[in-house]
């Protein structure tokens, strides 16, 4: 170090830190006062944070003003090591005229003084920083989520903690449109597809907890996904709009990992769907008479067979078959007394559904009464995945006793709800992912991930079993 002398008598010479009158950065509530003090001839020099000042304000002789600067960061630098926080800031600010905004914000952030606060504030509000996020898109479940027995045993509900409080060693930041639904995580409103992350974020980790959620204004996707007149002109593959927004504000090497659970569009009217999933991968795509008379087949009913376009019949009979693989993987993992429990809950779930189709959009179904096939729609339904649910979710409950003596239990069911809160729709979601995988592969690598694995295993952040997982890497790059 050179030798220096203190020059008492030259006027103050001030560094200026500002980009703008706007952003100009906050200074020590004491500072001005302790240099008015050292531009006294009469007032001794002994701490080393007064010599840094010193060369702060460029006044020690044979120094050149850059010299003086880097001896100053020297001297700061070491003190705010050792934990002096008025060192802390100082030393942040000759970062910030270095334009060094990431180490200057850091050198901020562990300053405790108010006017170091306020500067971290400043510079993410004018984006010369982003904050690390550990972000978890899809905050509204409660830990007493249900979508019924059936499908909780297949979920392990009762052993899933949905409070994300962990995820992420307990950095995760929420995201829905809604308010969060537990205490102690950190929460933001908004829509995924138009956030801007980018500006303010630097996205460590991501997890899409089953499917992001809609505004108001993209209600018409969903009416496309579901419309039969309009089901095979989509093309708003809004999950993938949602990954592509988070994706530019995601840093190389960070996980993208995604619980998928597709929406179902039920009404194709062919069986080759490749264009349609080509577009939306994230979407399933059915036809529904292939759907609903794999069910009724499987349940007993082949002659129908005989009724159906004779094209239709191979995949009827192929479907039959994988929704009986999928009942009899559901029933292993805990679900229904027994495989023909399950395949008799699908079967009257898709006679339900053809009355529904019919008889849009409620139908009043008496399941007292016997089906085509023999069977007991009260035993069925009284295993039925929506019977634990709220009655505003399944229909209002009727029961009339007759002149026999006997009584008939009848339900109001809503089409839209029904088709979401059954064992059928579930499987269906199911055979829709297993389908498309590698559609999605395809759509991730395109927009810029790398190392895509999809399977079905347990969530680890929420417990959840049997999900479909997406996994992803950020590559260095956007690809366009």
């Amino acid at each position: 170090m050179k030798p220096y002398f203190l020059m008492a008598q030259l006027p103050l010479i001030a560094i200026t830190f500002l980009l703008s009158s706007e952003n100009a950065l906050a200074s020590c509530d004491d500072q001005e006062q302790e240099i008015k003090v050292l531009n006294s001839p009469l007032s001794p020099i002994k701490s080393p944070y007064q010599h840094a000042l010193l060369f702060r304000d460029c006044k020690v002789e044979g120094y050149t003003e850059e010299e003086s600067i880097e001896e100053a960061g020297k001297l700061f630098l070491q003190l705010a090591e050792g934990g002096n926080e008025k060192a802390m800031h100082n030393y942040a600010q000759l970062l910030y005229k270095k334009k060094h905004y990431e180490t200057s914000y850091e050198w901020f952030s562990k300053s405790t003084l108010d006017a170091s606060k306020r500067n971290c504030q400043k510079m993410l509000q004018t984006g010369l920083v982003k904050q690390d996020l550990y972000l978890v898109v899809g905050s509204t479940r409660h830990q007493n989520v249900t979508f019924g027995s059936i499908v909780d045993a297949i979920y392990g509900h009762k052993k899933s903690d949905l409070s994300h409080q962990k995820t992420f060693d307990g950095q995760a930041t929420t995201m829905d449109l809604y308010p969060a639904a537990f205490s102690g995580v950190s929460h933001i409103r908004g829509d995924a597809t138009q956030y801007d992350f980018a500006t303010h974020h630097k996205i460590q980790a991501v997890l899409l907890e089953k499917f992001p959620t809609l505004t108001e204004a993209n209600t018409g996707v969903l009416y496309k996904m579901s419309n039969p007149t309009e089901s095979m002109q989509i093309n708003e593959n809004y999950m993938g709009q949602c990954i592509e927004q988070i994706a530019k504000a995601m840093v190389p090497g960070a996980l993208m990992e995604i619980e998928w659970l597709p929406y179902i569009t039920l009404e194709c009217p062919h069986t080759d769907f490749s264009q349609c999933i080509t577009q939306n991968p994230f979407q399933s795509f059915f036809n529904l008479n292939v759907a609903l008379q794999s069910a009724f087949h499987l349940g007993g009913d082949t002659g129908n067979l005989e009724k159906m376009p004779q094209d239709l019949v191979p995949h009827i009979v192929d479907m039959s078959d994988k929704v009986k693989q999928y009942l009899e993987y559901y029933h292993a993992q805990g679900a229904g007394q027994s495989v023909q429990e399950l395949i008799d809950l699908v079967y009257y779930e898709s006679y339900v559904m053809l009355k529904l189709l019919n008889q849009s959009p409620t139908v009043l179904i008496d399941y007292s009464a016997q089906s085509q096939n023999g069977k007991s729609l009260k035993k069925a339904f009284s295993h039925a995945v929506f019977t634990p649910l709220p009655e505003r979710l399944v229909g209002k409950k009727i029961e009339s006793p007759t002149s026999d003596g006997t009584t008939h239990y009848r339900r109001v069911y809503n089409r839209s709800l029904f088709q979401t809160y059954t064992l059928f729709n579930f499987l269906l979601t199911d055979m829709g992912a297993e389908n498309n995988k590698d559609y999605v592969v395809n759509f991730m690598q395109k927009i810029g991930f790398k190392d895509v694995e999809i399977t079905k295993q347990t969530n680890r952040h929420t417990g959840r079993k049997n999900v479909w997982m997406i996994k992803a890497i950020k590559a260095k790059t956007n690809v366009t």
